[in-house]
């Protein structure tokens, strides 16, 4: 989608409140991580939210930042 000049973002939502960033498990997944490192390379916008999750609901709190 980015050749073709359109805007490409990945979102990640961490469902809890008390992280201040957001980081891959690189040696859980190291396959998912190099298809992370090569779509973040191509251009691809990462982004990051943390959540306050309650018995009811869950809220998308704020934006933190997605280390490499």
């Amino acid at each position: 989608m980015m050749a073709a000049g359109y805007r490409a973002i990945m979102v990640f939502l961490v469902q809890r409140s008390d992280t201040a960033e957001f980081a891959l498990a690189r040696d859980i997944d190291p396959g998912y991580a190099a298809a992370f490192d090569r779509a973040r390379d191509a251009g691809v916008e990462m982004l990051s939210y943390d959540c306050r999750v309650t018995k009811e609901e869950v809220i998308v709190n704020r934006s933190i930042p997605v280390l490499g």
